[in-house]
């Protein structure tokens, strides 16, 4: 999926009514915005009744706009469900809001306040792509889509129960209203799906006719004299650009029972999601502890990646880097954990990569710019060149998040320390775990979360990892000429004092994989942050260090998600090396029960919430929060596909 950047919504305000300039029509019912909402989504759509049963439902929308028809819906779903209940709603939006926009037009609604407040603590910032919210103690989910809404529909894989069309009108806006949107409309219905509109138009009605939807006229609201309801009645016949990349076929856990091998960042943070919905966990680790391996390392950053075009890389962790955040911030205010210090990040790089990044348009709710005079000017150091100040980027102590994991976790899962699981067995009920010859118990859902040892459980996959050194220094305070209150990146980084000691890091090591300190990698750090920043550090500055192998692929994806069935794999694909199209190709089968999360390498800081994340709405059917590009760029299978190309 290219990057496209999106502009802001133009916003005249008309009597206190937000009104789009771009589009010249009003964002919602100037004479009862609310309460058209209620009666065209909510009650035209049988809700809430339809999901008075359901443990999940899933309602999509065209046109985000103020985010009115999203928080009227929460609103009904948190009064009329159960907690166990879980809602999905996914939205697109081509020109977003800003924040205080939104918060303007979200004011004239006092009943959806606190709502709103919850929400807009977590929008966004005008960045292209999928992006994911947790709201609301975890009740409901939004998948927010900024981008064209044919381009980021066809990007989606969901099962949808209820669409909201709510576009600007068509004769405004007809690429809302295209014959091209309703097709992908029709691909993410379930049967049996239902479709409201405010709109009675005949090429609106024609056009859902054509996509599959049985559609009746009602009466509208207000003085729209009609609306349309329409019904699925007919799964489409549709399949992916790319099939054996497609996740329909996978079933839905029998019981929701999962054993996780590893209990590093990515093992803890997979079972504490897992555990959060209700999963029955049991987490097994071969060292006597939590967090021995690149996890232990004292500090680590959050920040996002950007690249001159925002290639998909760059795409998957900055979405990473937003969830991340707020989902590190949720923590730190509703659950007491202290070790995460938001206190913004300051990327240096020369003029040309500058230059490149500042045509990307990138908002300046995440990023401000700085020259090297600036920097001097307000803190105190000469920088060669200047850079950006990353927003919402910070440090954090991954032991300490790894504790405070395990603390939360001790009461509903089962921890094995000092236990290596040496294969996996595929049973008629499941998978039995076992070390050595003992079999130490049969799960229906594994989660292979051990980094580079995942290769040893799965041997007949084609699983490229890379063990990669990193050693990072620990300084003692004395050693800075200048105090530093938030984090430095040129190509390494340096961090501000925590429990005594600042961090140097990291070296990148390929070639010698020993644990044990080398006096050379502290000095090539070290050089390299002085050619950038002159004088911050003494020469002579280091107190103590530590390594540790990093598990990392060629691609520098992390592996998540289903382990592919290699016979049917090698079986059904064997013609893709002869260029047969893709719409040829049925959808791809995977091991029942048998999951990968691996290979994060250095930015699994970042990428491990939200690879716990998407293995859970794999693993529960839910929609999915990355675009399929990005899903493909993480699929376990993608190896060996391109393996099979090249036959």
């Amino acid at each position: 999926m290219k990057y496209f950047p999106t502009t802001e919504a133009e916003i005249i305000w008309q009597a206190g009514q937000p009104r789009s300039r771009k589009y010249n029509d009003h964002y919602f019912n100037t004479d009862g915005g609310l309460e058209e909402t209620r009666y065209v989504f909510i009650q035209q759509n049988g809700l809430p009744a339809r999901w008075h049963d359901a443990a999940r439902f899933v309602i999509a929308e065209t046109g985000f706009g103020t985010g009115l028809n999203f928080l009227a819906t929460s609103q009904c779903w948190l009064a009329t469900t159960q907690p166990t209940q879980k809602l999905t709603y996914i939205s697109v939006e081509k020109h977003p809001l800003n924040k205080t926009d939104l918060r303007q037009a979200l004011n004239l609604w006092p009943e959806l306040a606190f709502l709103a407040q919850d929400f807009i603590a977590q929008y966004p910032p005008n960045i292209p792509g999928f992006h994911y919210l947790n709201l609301f103690d975890g009740r409901i989910s939004l998948i927010l889509l900024l981008g064209d809404a044919c381009e980021m529909y066809r990007q989606l894989q969901a099962q949808v129960d209820v669409w909201y069309l709510d576009g600007f009108a068509p004769k405004q806006n007809a690429a809302m209203w295209s014959h091209a949107l309703f097709k992908e409309i029709a691909r993410l219905s379930r049967v049996g799906c239902r479709v409201t509109t405010y709109t009675a138009a005949g090429d609106v009605r024609r056009g859902l006719e054509i996509a599959g939807f049985a559609l009746k006229k009602r009466t509208g609201f207000g003085v729209k004299r009609e609306m349309l309801v329409g019904e699925m009645r007919e799964k489409a016949q549709s399949s992916l650009a790319k099939p054996w990349f497609d996740f329909s076929r996978i079933n839905k856990a029998e019981k929701k029972e999962v054993a996780i091998i590893g209990a590093g960042i990515v093992g803890l943070t997979t079972a504490y999601v897992l555990a959060n919905s209700g999963w029955n966990v049991c987490v097994y680790e071969k060292q006597s502890k939590i967090a021995g391996g690149a996890s232990g390392n004292p500090v680590g950053l959050v920040m996002p990646r950007f690249t001159a075009d925002m290639n998909c890389g760059a795409q998957f962790y900055t979405q990473c880097f937003l969830t991340t955040v707020a989902w590190l911030n949720h923590l730190q205010h509703k659950r007491g954990f202290n070790h995460w210090h938001s206190c913004g990040v300051l990327h240096l790089m020369p003029e040309e990569k500058l230059g490149k990044l500042r045509c990307l348009n990138l908002p300046e709710a995440l990023l401000t710019e700085l020259t090297a005079h600036e920097i001097k000017t307000k803190y105190r150091f000469g920088a060669k060149y200047g850079g950006y100040f990353v927003h919402q980027a910070g440090y954090i102590e991954p032991v300490m998040l790894c504790q405070f994991l395990f603390d939360a976790l001790l009461e509903s899962v089962k921890f094995n320390f000092s236990t290596e699981v040496t294969a996996l067995k595929k049973m008629d009920n499941g998978w039995d775990i076992i070390s050595q010859s003992e079999v130490l118990q049969n799960s229906k859902n594994v989660v292979i979360a051990n980094a580079n040892d995942a290769v040893q459980l799965l041997p007949q996959v084609e699983l490229p990892l890379i063990p990669v050194r990193g050693q990072v220094s620990q300084l003692s305070p004395d050693a800075f000429n200048h105090a530093l209150s938030f984090p430095l990146v040129c190509e390494n980084y340096l961090t501000p004092v925590v429990e005594g000691y600042a961090t140097l890091g990291a070296s990148y090591e390929r070639d010698h994989l020993a644990l044990g300190l080398r006096e050379e990698e502290h000095q090539a750090t070290y050089s390299q942050m002085e050619s950038v920043i002159p004088g911050l550090l003494n020469p002579r500055c280091f107190a103590r260090g530590r390594a540790s192998l990093r598990s990392t692929t060629h691609d520098r994806f992390p592996v998540v998600g289903p382990v592919p069935n290699i016979s049917y794999f090698q079986k059904v694909y064997a013609d893709i090396k002869h260029g047969k199209p893709p719409r040829d190709f049925p959808a791809a089968e995977y091991q029942t029960g048998l999951f990968l999360n691996t290979g994060h390498g250095s930015r699994g800081l970042v990428s491990a919430y939200n690879a716990a994340e998407l293995l859970r709405v794999i693993m529960e059917q839910q929609p999915l929060m990355f675009s399929n590009d990005i899903l493909a760029s993480l699929h376990p299978a993608r190896f060996l596909v391109k393996k099979m190309k090249r036959a």
